[in-house]
């Protein structure tokens, strides 16, 4: 829903001096503004991220071997160095969560 009619019907329903233009304009400035914010922050946070991730969890970088039960993912394109890319790390956490832990306790119902 587009937000233009929103401020349209709350002026009919509340009066036309009840949401003025200028706190309009303040509100989607301070919103730009924190988006720019979580932008810069995303920059900064993921390649720290990725560098925690590959030291905390050795597999993640480098799933192991596919077993009989698993399906290959189709073949793409990736590069040989550099921070690995998101696909690759979820590929890691998601084979070490399909492969059987050693030692594991817990039971399934």
């Amino acid at each position: 829903m587009r937000l233009i009619p929103l401020i349209r019907s709350f002026r009919d329903s509340h009066g036309p001096d009840s949401l003025p233009d200028r706190q309009i304009r303040d509100l989607y400035a301070r919103e730009r503004e924190r988006a720019l914010d979580a932008a810069a922050l995303a920059e900064i946070l993921a390649p720290l991220l990725i560098e925690q991730l590959s030291k905390g969890l050795p597999g993640a970088l480098h799933p192991p071997p596919l077993t009989s039960d698993a399906r290959p993912s189709p073949a793409s394109p990736r590069a040989s160095a550099g921070a690995p890319e998101i696909a690759d790390l979820l590929d890691g956490m998601l084979a070490q969560e399909n492969a059987p832990a050693a030692g594991r306790t817990h039971r399934r119902p």
